[in-house]
């Protein structure tokens, strides 16, 4: 790895890009470099600055950014601004927003490539900094967000402004079980994807654990609400809470909603006996049902795709 970032701190292919952006190109060059711990500001030739540093695993941006050249800027307030393939997203710096990011952009996770028509309503539980529902909103008529947390909401909610998304479909509740209850959010500091209302999986990932509470929302109440017939992609990523709210979903609700797309979690709190579960009621409102990997078989902290259709066999990348 040090070899690796040293061959960056003396590339001048990165000094030239450097000399194009920002106003002390050397002193960036040496920063993005990431040979240190400490965090550094870039202020690019425009004057906006933002914050990074190696401990914040920003330099997977960078390497990135310097290999593929997107149209980049900062916001006044410190978040990167990306052009990709038609979508501007909003980066918060120190945060998983690039993974996800590359989750959904680049290695296409979700099979978003696979849906060739346009859809009609898109769910997406779990919206945390809003990418996939702005990758979804030029193929799709309506986009609705759901984000427990209300830094990731807010966030997602300004990532679906900048697309043209609608604001009144962009929700701040918890997807459970049961509308209407208070619920409390366990705060991951290291991971801003992993907050969770299971206090033993967010501590796995961190040790300074912070909370919130929210409002929960069936889906069954969810879909009601949305007015929608048939729920044509439903994207899921609520860290554990999928097993609640699936569970707990009738087989009629279910019936609406063509395709998931779904990242199931394992632990201790969450057995394979729990997916298996899941996977049999999924499969008896009609679903048929594939994982992108083997079934796990202990309660190793693990995740996998789930992938769900009732109308033809599931396509998947690993097919």
């Amino acid at each position: 790895m040090q070899i690796r970032r040293l061959s960056s701190l003396f590339s001048p292919v990165r000094y030239g890009y450097c000399r194009e952006l920002f106003q002390s190109p050397f002193r960036a060059l040496c920063n993005l470099s990431f040979m240190g711990k400490s965090a550094f500001s870039l202020t690019l030739r425009s004057g906006r600055t933002a914050k990074f540093s190696r401990q914040g695993r920003d330099h997977k941006l960078w390497d990135w950014y310097f290999e593929q050249r997107p149209p980049i800027d900062f916001t006044e307030d410190g978040l990167v601004q990306i052009e990709w393939r038609g979508q501007s997203v909003l980066l918060r710096p120190g945060t998983q927003d690039f993974f996800i990011f590359h989750e959904i952009f680049i290695d296409d996770d979700y099979n978003l490539s696979g849906h060739d028509q346009r859809l009609g309503t898109v769910i997406d539980l779990g919206a945390n900094a809003g990418l996939f529902s702005s990758a979804l909103l030029s193929k799709a008529e309506r986009v609705i967000s759901v984000e427990a947390v209300g830094e990731n909401y807010r966030h997602t909610l300004r990532n679906l402004q900048l697309n043209d998304g609608v604001a009144e479909d962009v929700l701040h509740l918890a997807v459970s079980a049961h509308s209407g209850e208070t619920l409390t959010l366990y705060h991951n500091s290291r991971n801003s994807g992993g907050h969770s209302v299971d206090r033993n999986w967010s501590e796995q990932q961190s040790t300074d654990t912070d909370y919130e509470t929210t409002q929960s929302i069936s889906l069954a109440d969810l879909i009601a609400w949305a007015r929608c017939e048939t729920v044509d992609l439903l994207k899921c990523d609520i860290e554990g809470s999928e097993y609640d709210a699936f569970l707990a979903t009738d087989e009629q609700t279910l019936q609406k909603i063509e395709r998931i797309v779904m990242e199931v979690h394992i632990s201790e709190t969450y057995p394979p006996a729990r997916l298996l579960e899941l996977i049999d009621h999924l499969r008896s409102a009609g679903f048929q049902v594939q994982l992108d990997r083997d079934m796990p078989t202990t309660t190793a902290t693990q995740a996998r795709m789930l992938y769900a259709d009732r109308r033809h066999a599931v396509a998947t990348k690993a097919a």
